[in-house]
């Protein structure tokens, strides 16, 4: 696979390179299943990178955490939009215990004072909110990685104001009301 026309054309003869299709990574990433055995990202290039079948869990979770961020940004959610998030298996919750040994879930901040679970879609925006609180939470600091039913009955069931998925980045944060929390619990 190849990110650019550019790159396919300097692997392949002209002639092959219009036999080329252009396909959405998400789509690529998602459908990996055997008999490929490995995928080679602009070969012969520099920087080309190389994934063999044990990455393609990560490759099939990455294109699914993008899906599930576009989705929160636009929070154009309909019944296909809820069964995507309620699907996605790879949110990553912090939770916080204290010296005492209690135990909470870490949130987002908030300058209203309010209580909003900070939830994550993918490991570089866990990582970006771990660099915002530079060290505060210490040792105490547990991650989760849970689906998204299991996780909007946990949220549902808190004493929160709201969630914000991806609070420190690099995406855009999306602030979810508890009502939407609400719908998205399997009845």
């Amino acid at each position: 696979a190849f990110t650019s026309n550019g790159h396919l054309e300097s692997y392949l003869d002209k002639e092959n390179a219009d036999r080329s299709q252009r396909v959405d990574g998400r789509w690529l990433f998602g459908g990996l299943i055997p008999p490929v055995q490995g995928l080679v990202l602009d070969a012969g290039q520099p920087h080309g990178t190389q994934f063999n079948e044990e990455k393609f869990e990560y490759l099939r979770l990455w294109a699914q955490s993008l899906q599930v961020e576009m989705l929160l940004a636009t929070m154009q959610i309909d019944g296909e939009g809820l069964q995507l998030l309620r699907g996605f298996d790879g949110y990553r919750l912090p939770i916080v215990r204290s010296e005492s040994g209690k135990a909470h879930i870490a949130l987002a901040p908030d300058a209203q004072g309010r209580k909003l679970a900070a939830v994550f879609t993918a490991e570089d925006c866990l990582e970006a909110f771990l660099q915002d609180a530079q060290g505060a939470y210490g040792d105490g600091l547990i991650v989760d990685t849970l689906d998204g039913a299991s996780l909007f009955a946990q949220l549902n069931a808190l004493p929160l104001d709201g969630v914000v998925f991806n609070c420190s980045g690099p995406v855009k944060p999306s602030a979810v009301s508890l009502e939407m929390i609400g719908a998205l619990v399997e009845k």
